[in-house]
């Protein structure tokens, strides 16, 4: 009985040492990751209270909510998910979580293209053909609810593909990675899900790029028109306003766009050619795995984009700000006359 105890004792130890030897090289993706999963949550979260609670319904309001909703989601479960397999990478035991999260991940990549296509759309029939009827604020509610079903549609093999993958090394030491399940690695079903969805992510690249260059080449149009005649009229608020809006959701489409060039790019090369990308160093081991997630820049970067590019939303979080930096004050200010009562008190 004591040899067993003294045998899962040296496991256990030699399980830690090299868990701790590679999550040391992946330290800078683990203090990235807990950089981004804090921002984002915060961000997100003023996000969906600003917009939500002090805009009309509309569907520039829609749009917004609906990728609140799914970057808040990626950070609330894939990014700490992914923070955890790099902290544990051989001692990550939940399965069903690895599962979960990378489903939940690739339901929130794929709804964002989705809603942001969605969106470009919107703005290539509003600006490309301004008689055309607008799309009711109905209409993009059920955009937005087929870009999430067709995302999760889309996404469900994921749940099965991930998972656990079973590591060996030398003295019978077994390791525990969320990857690529071991009861389908060796099948074809993982190269299928990886090269649809690299795919889909390519035609919405191209479909986005396509739309926002006819975009902007008839921004640029009618900017030279209005100029040429020196047209001056009263719906220069409606314009702006208008212009404001496109500046945004293209605004947003370029930083997803960016950030997931990385991520694709890395993809595809370890979709299509097997084996190692480049050879085994620290330098490599450190890197590479920040860069297979730099998509979740996306998660995070859209209040910086609203705060620049929204007048409206700068001015609300600004008194939000200024709300909790009060509500701090006058608890700090109360802790203080408590503590000042409490030695009156005792002098007496």
């Amino acid at each position: 009985m004591i040899k067993v105890n003294n045998s899962n004792e040296t496991f256990l130890k030699s399980l830690q040492e090299l868990n701790d030897a590679e999550a040391k090289q992946r330290l800078p993706t683990v203090i990235y990751l807990s950089i981004l999963v804090t921002v984002g949550i915060l961000g997100n979260s003023i996000i969906l209270l600003v917009y939500g609670c002090r805009y009309k319904p509309t569907n520039f309001r829609c749009y917004i909510l609906c990728l609140a909703v799914l970057d808040l989601t990626a950070c609330c479960i894939s990014i700490p998910s992914e923070i955890v397999d790099n902290a544990f990478p051989y001692m990550y035991y939940s399965e069903g979580f690895c599962k979960f999260s990378r489903f939940t991940g690739d339901v929130a990549k794929l709804g964002s293209a989705f809603v942001l296509t969605v969106m470009a759309a919107g703005r290539y029939r509003r600006i490309c053909f301004p008689f055309s009827e607008e799309m009711s604020l109905k209409m993009a509610k059920m955009c937005c609810f087929f870009a999430i079903s067709f995302s999760i549609l889309l996404s469900w093999p994921t749940a099965i593909i991930q998972g656990q993958k079973v590591k060996k090394f030398p003295g019978n030491v077994t390791g525990y990675d969320c990857s690529t399940d071991d009861d389908v690695r060796n099948t074809k079903y993982p190269f299928i899900q990886a090269t649809l969805l690299f795919v889909i992510f390519v035609l919405i690249f191209g479909i986005l790029i396509y739309l926002y260059a006819k975009i902007i080449w008839e921004l640029r149009d009618h900017f030279r028109m209005n100029r040429l005649l020196k047209i001056e009229n009263g719906n220069n608020g409606k314009k702006r306003t208008k212009h404001t809006v496109t500046k945004i959701f293209l605004s947003i489409t370029v930083a997803y766009v960016i950030s997931y060039i990385p991520h694709l790019t890395l993809n595809a090369i370890t979709t299509f050619i097997r084996g190692d990308i480049f050879p085994p160093s620290p330098i490599v081991l450190g890197t590479l795995p920040l860069l297979f997630r730099s998509y979740f820049v996306n998660n995070v970067v859209n209040i910086f984009v609203y705060y620049v590019g929204d007048a409206r939303f700068r001015r609300h979080c600004k008194k939000l700000l200024q709300i909790v930096i009060s509500i701090i004050c006058r608890k700090k200010i109360h802790k203080e006359l408590q503590l000042d009562s409490t030695e009156i008190m005792s002098l007496g």
